[in-house]
């Protein structure tokens, strides 16, 4: 990221998967989908960033022809609003297979963006080898938050659509009605630890729930 319009193409990619997944639900591929926009901070001074997002997917399977129709809708949204240079698609897919991991996994998709991690391994370089580094590693940080607040000011983080939606006639979510009773059950599923699916850190992540999973 090196200069203030480049947190704004953020907001193309996070477009782009939007657009690429509302068609696949149009085209009865994929029955509901819940995802989340994302945003890694690999490192600071110099900021280097992979905007993706986090999708749970409701679906009798996520075949190989899906995966490359989803991949392929992505790189065509993202040549008509970036040309040729863009950042790649890499999508993944894993099942889940039991309440735990489908809790876990929104759990997962919801948590806030880490910035600190990548601030600390980069404090330890920068008072290692310049003190006066600090001083350009806090003007980053301090772009970085400002960047990703502004680009991000008017978006939603969480999005939905098919039967994941509450706004469709077909949603399978849980009723405004039947909230309580959801409560007491998310928290016997709670009392179960989390089970999560590892994947490589911070990859664009699709986790399909199949029709006769939780």
């Amino acid at each position: 990221m090196r200069s203030a319009a480049d947190y704004y193409e953020l907001t193309d990619y996070w477009d782009a998967y939007k657009s690429a997944l509302q068609e696949l639900v149009r085209l009865n591929l994929l029955r509901g989908v819940f995802w989340t926009e994302e945003l890694a901070v690999n490192s600071i001074a110099p900021v280097q960033t992979l905007p993706h997002i986090h999708a749970i997917v409701e679906a009798d399977e996520m075949s190989d022809e899906t995966m490359q129709q989803l991949n392929s809708l992505v790189v065509q949204n993202l040549k008509s609003v970036l040309g040729p240079d863009h950042l790649s698609p890499n999508i993944h897919a894993k099942t889940l297979s039991t309440q735990r991991n489908l809790l876990s996994h929104v759990q997962y998709t919801i948590k806030p963006i880490q910035i600190v991690k990548a601030y600390d391994t980069s404090f330890a370089r920068s008072v290692h080898n310049n003190r006066s580094g600090v001083a350009l590693l806090n003007s980053e940080t301090t772009d970085l938050v400002l960047g990703y607040s502004v680009a991000s000011k008017d978006r939603q983080r969480i999005n939905s659509a098919g039967n994941l939606s509450s706004k469709t006639k077909n949603y399978i979510g849980t009723k405004e009605g039947d909230i309580e009773a959801a409560k007491e059950h998310v928290n016997d599923v709670i009392k179960q630890g989390t089970d999560y699916i590892e994947m490589n850190s911070e990859q664009p992540t699709i986790e399909a729930s199949t029709n006769n999973e939780p």
